[in-house]
């Protein structure tokens, strides 16, 4: 997984809620706030994920190439090398 190092300003309570929970659960508060953020996301009925088109499903920090394979989704065969070059170009 890359990471994003991001400053959000948050409620105090919910900080000590956070490190609370890390603590009790033997992990990293940054951890606990990606897993809560994925759950957010992965349940927000706004999010239209048909046209987006693809979507993350279960992927892990340790995850290997070979566990990456169908990783993404999408709604008809997709040609990743030509995806991958408009991307570059900007025109997704």
């Amino acid at each position: 997984m890359t990471t994003v190092k991001k400053t959000f300003v948050i409620d105090k309570n919910i900080a000590k809620t956070i490190k609370q929970i890390a603590l009790t659960k033997d992990t990293t508060q940054t951890e606990i706030v990606n897993n809560y953020l994925k759950q957010g996301i992965e349940n927000e009925p706004e999010l239209n994920k048909e046209s987006v088109g693809i979507f993350m499903k279960n992927v892990r920090n340790n995850d290997t190439f070979e566990d990456m394979i169908g990783v993404v989704e999408t709604k008809e065969p997709t040609n990743a090398v030509e995806l991958k070059r408009k991307s570059q170009r900007g025109e997704y």
